[in-house]
């Protein structure tokens, strides 16, 4: 994945993945010739006037800072660090580039993150555990009942009921696997197409580790051979 847009990408990333028009429709509405907005979004040296950047920027309604891939915000202006109410860690992660920060946008305002912080929440606070001691406590009691009715272990309904106590651990931890898998899916379909899926840094750890599997690969059967002629000595 490319960790920032260029100009063009981004020109045609807004024109096609957002506004879903054509050349040709965007022309129309902006008054600005189909063959220059075509320059626009495969020359990334070319020239944008003045008066083009301002008109693309309040049609897609966002800054000439953002058009220009100067910034990764929209609209906002840039705020201070302690209006994101983040821990110094958290600030550290965030600016020291070892994350891919595009990725992690598009992770953080997807339509289901909110979910997952929010059952995320939920799990962390206990806010439901009383109501799954509730429904546990409510299986025992029903149990009971089949038992003073002389169901034993072999009773169907018995069955039901010893199998159906919910582990909070495991019920929380399946919500919220629920909650990450289609984000996860949506995210790498929507960048199946990128020449790479990682940040730099990523990429530069995982090629030390290639060159090393790469010497290992010709230095084994080597220690294998030698080691078997010392044998033979």
């Amino acid at each position: 994945m490319h960790t920032k847009l260029t100009i063009p990408e981004r020109l045609k990333d807004l024109r096609v993945s957002e506004k879903r028009m054509s050349l040709q429709e965007l022309s129309d509405a902006t008054g600005i010739p189909s063959s220059t907005l075509g320059n626009y979004e495969k020359d990334e040296n070319i020239d944008m006037s003045l008066s083009n950047l301002i008109t693309l920027s309040n049609f897609y309604n966002v800054s000439t800072d953002y058009l220009l891939c100067r910034t990764e915000l929209r609209q906002h202006k840039n705020q201070s660090v302690s209006d994101l109410h983040l821990n110094d860690d958290a600030i550290q992660i965030l600016t020291d580039k070892k994350y891919n920060p595009r990725l992690l946008s598009e992770l953080l305002t997807h339509e289901n993150f909110k979910k997952f912080m929010t059952d995320l929440e939920i799990y962390i606070d206990g806010f439901n555990d009383k109501g799954l001691q509730i429904a546990n406590a409510f299986l025992d009691v029903m149990r009971c009942k089949l038992t003073e009715f002389g169901a034993d272990s072999t009773d169907t309904f018995a069955n039901v009921f010893d199998n159906s106590h919910i582990e909070s651990e495991q019920y929380y931890m399946n919500i919220l696997s629920a909650d990450l898998k289609p984000i996860v899916a949506d995210l790498r379909n929507t960048h199946m197409k990128d020449s790479n899926t990682a940040s730099d840094m990523t990429i530069k750890v995982w090629s030390k580790i290639s060159l090393m599997t790469l010497h290992l690969k010709y230095l084994l059967p080597q220690m294998a051979i030698q080691s078997h002629q010392m044998m033979l000595i």
